[in-house]
Parts: structure tokens; C-alpha cells; sequence
């Protein structure tokens, strides 16, 4: 058979079953792919592309509709992160109890991540487990999910984390003044230090040392734009030392406009 025309034939919801079983057996994988999309497709027939040697198959059986529970806790548990994660991918219903709980025990933390971020209610012992997880970004992003506030313990672990993203974290959050300090003026990531100085918390004294540091030692152009903004942004900084930044550094204002959008995600 032509391929095209075996791949428009295994895409069809009214192809007979025997003719999927005879394109399942193809070997061009996108006609496979094709056929473990459509969700007409025998269960013997699932099970066999469940196991096929290409992730694109697999991540195929991964969002079909029709693919049973046990299947997908069978790629719940495969040793490629891509075809794992489709699954989270099927939006259009909550994943079954037995793949979360094949989740919340993985050993990659990846996935332990991707199901705080889940679209769908997780169960409470699912949650109740996540909230023992050793990881401080999966206990994290559960205190965002569940709506509440970072406590002390789950801060200081931000802090001394070597993770730059939970430090910024803390450095966004934290209300402490001795904590923001030393953050703004000794932590070694840009974007850490750029929370700290947005941060309202933050000592008018740190601000001011900052802002002579970065005058004195004004370093790479990228880095000093995103520090001058947080610092400008912040209105703890003094007046006349915002009006000096502007001009020893001869930023023009549409420059600093610019570099406001960058911190912010969008593009200038």
C-alpha cells in the first residue's frame, strides 16, 4: 500500500480492524504513529503499539483517549521523560489514581514537578504524599498550587538552596530586611539579585550599595540594564541616587523602558 495513503487509511475512525493490525505492523513509524492516535483501535491491538521501539508511537498511545489505565501506567513508568510526560498532555480528562501514585513515586524529580503543575485536581493522598517530597521545588510549587503562603522552613530551604530559581523565589518573597540584604549584594546570580532589589523589604542601605558597586564596577551590559531597572523600580531607592544611575551610566530612557520588558518576559 502507498504510504500516504496508509497513513490517511490509519488515521480514519471507520478503518476495519484488521486493516489497523495490518498498518501496526508497518514499517514506516508515522503510519504506526497514526494508527496509535486513533482511538477506534482494537485494546490487543493498544497493547502491542504500547511497546513499540519509537517514542513518537509511544507518546501516541500516551494521549489517546481511548488507551486504558493500566497501559498508561505502563509509559507512566517508561525510561524516556518524553513519552512520559505526554501523558500529562491528555487534558481532556484527570489522569487515573494508579499513574499518579506511579508519579508521586518516581525517581525522576522532573515528574514530581510536572504533577504540581498539573492541569487537573490531584486526590489528597496524592497531594498528601507530594507534601513529603524531598524536593524543595515539588513542595514549593504545591504551597502555589494549594493557594498558601511560603513558611519559614520552606523558605530557609530557598535560601540555601544552589537552585539560582528557588533563591530568586525566596528573594521575591521574603519579608526579612538582613535576609534581602545579603542577597542584593552577595548572591552570585543576576536574576537573584535583581528580585532582591525589587523587593520593598529591602534596606534603603543595601539599595545604595548596590547602586555604588554597579557605578563603580559596571560589569556586563545585560546584567547591569536588568539591575539598574530593579533598582529604579524600586521606590526605596533614593531620588538623587536614581538620577545619578541614569546619568553616569547614560542609559536613555527607552534603553531602561526596554529593559523593564525584558525582566517582565516580553520583547521590547
Amino acid at each position: 500500500m502507498d504510504v500516504q495513503l496508509s497513513r490517511s487509511v490509519a488515521k480514519s475512525k471507520h478503518a476495519p480492524a484488521q486493516v489497523l493490525e495490518y498498518l501496526a505492523r508497518s514499517s514506516d513509524m508515522t503510519t504506526r504513529r497514526a494508527v496509535a492516535a486513533n482511538p477506534t483501535i482494537p485494546l490487543a491491538l493498544m497493547e502491542k503499539l504500547a511497546r513499540d521501539n519509537q517514542w513518537t508511537v509511544l507518546k501516541a498511545v500516551a494521549t489517546n483517549a481511548s488507551t486504558p489505565p493500566h497501559l498508561l501506567k505502563h509509559l507512566a513508568s517508561h525510561n524516556r521523560d518524553t513519552v512520559r510526560h505526554a501523558l500529562f498532555q491528555r487534558d481532556f480528562a484527570p489522569l487515573p489514581d494508579e499513574v499518579l501514585e506511579t508519579f508521586v513515586h518516581s525517581p525522576h524529580v522532573e515528574d514530581r514537578r510536572l504533577l504540581t503543575r498539573y492541569g487537573h485536581p490531584l486526590p489528597q493522598h496524592v497531594l498528601q504524599q507530594l507534601e513529603r517530597d524531598p524536593d524543595t521545588q515539588v513542595r514549593l510549587n504545591l504551597v502555589w498550587l494549594q493557594g498558601g503562603k511560603l513558611g519559614d522552613d520552606l523558605l530557609q530551604e530557598c535560601l540555601q538552596s544552589q537552585d539560582p530559581q528557588l533563591r530568586w523565589t525566596a528573594a521575591k518573597h521574603t519579608t526579612s530586611a538582613e535576609t534581602l540584604a545579603a542577597l542584593l549584594l552577595n548572591d552570585p546570580d543576576i536574576g537573584v539579585k535583581c528580585a532582591a532589589a525589587r523587593n520593598h523589604h529591602t534596606p534603603g542601605s543595601a539599595l545604595v550599595s548596590a547602586a555604588e558597586s554597579l557605578l563603580a564596577h559596571p560589569g556586563d551590559a545585560d546584567d547591569v540594564k536588568a539591575l539598574l531597572v530593579s533598582l529604579l523600580h524600586n521606590s526605596g531607592t533614593p531620588k538623587a541616587m536614581k538620577t545619578e544611575l541614569r546619568q553616569k551610566l547614560h542609559r536613555p530612557l527607552k534603553t531602561l523602558v526596554n529593559a523593564e520588558l525584558v525582566l517582565k518576559g516580553e520583547t521590547p
